[in-house]
């Protein structure tokens, strides 16, 4: 195995997280749910459920992309200038918005 594929692995695991967690709990979510809350935390938008697929491609998948686009355009190779700094990044980035959108469907299927 290709060892940049083995070092993307945990990050690709964590990409796919929110959409096991949303594959297990779909037949419990019901068909109009909150999408956006107010700063007040109350819902201000519904949308039906088929929306969190979006959000979730957007959040993990989307910063994901965006960080694998940016080494490789990277023209000056300042990122490999960075060592593993880049690496932990990415990782850290993947996580949080992997992390938000298992926050956001969790509160969307206890609302």
């Amino acid at each position: 195995m290709n060892l940049t594929l083995k070092k993307e692995l945990p990050i690709i695991g964590i990409v796919l997280m929110p959409f096991v967690y949303l594959t297990f709990i779909w037949n419990t979510l019901p068909e109009k749910i909150p999408t956006h809350w107010n700063y007040k935390g109350e819902v201000d938008h519904w949308g039906d459920k088929f929306s969190l697929i979006g959000l979730l491609f957007m959040l993990p998948v989307f910063t994901y992309v965006i960080m694998l686009i940016i080494s490789k355009i990277d023209a000056k190779k300042r990122i490999s200038l960075m060592g593993g700094k880049f690496y932990q990044l990415k990782f850290f980035l993947v996580l949080f918005m992997s992390m938000l959108s298992l926050f956001i469907i969790y509160t969307v299927k206890n609302q």
